[in-house]
């Protein structure tokens, strides 16, 4: 098995929960540089796996490291919502009136 098949397997493992944070996220969205509830959630989330991480220094966002040393890989995600309307009709619909996630 490669490395590839390893790492597909995880994340198909994890499929269900990681939908369900998806959906929790997009239900709960928050404008640029409001984003505390979602730093929360994700730095809880990133605790529960065994990574350390840190609030980024605008205070919103997070930032974590896995390993040391070697090559480096970034990731990077926008986490802001849109102060639009949201007009879904999902189960997963904006609980927060005139903001909602948006892009893609």
């Amino acid at each position: 098995m490669t490395a590839a098949d390893r790492i597909a397997e995880r994340i198909g493992a994890l499929a269900d929960e990681l939908v369900a944070l998806r959906r929790d996220l997009h239900a709960h969205p928050e404008p640029s540089w409001e984003e505390h509830r979602t730093t929360r959630v994700l730095r809880e989330r990133l605790a529960a796996a065994g990574i350390d991480s840190e609030v980024a220094p605008s205070g919103t966002g997070v930032v974590a490291t896995i390993g040391v040393g070697g090559p480096v890989v970034a990731l990077r995600g926008d986490i802001d919502a849109l102060r639009m309307h949201d007009t879904k009709e999902v189960p997963y619909r904006s609980t927060n009136d005139g903001v909602c996630h948006a892009c893609g």
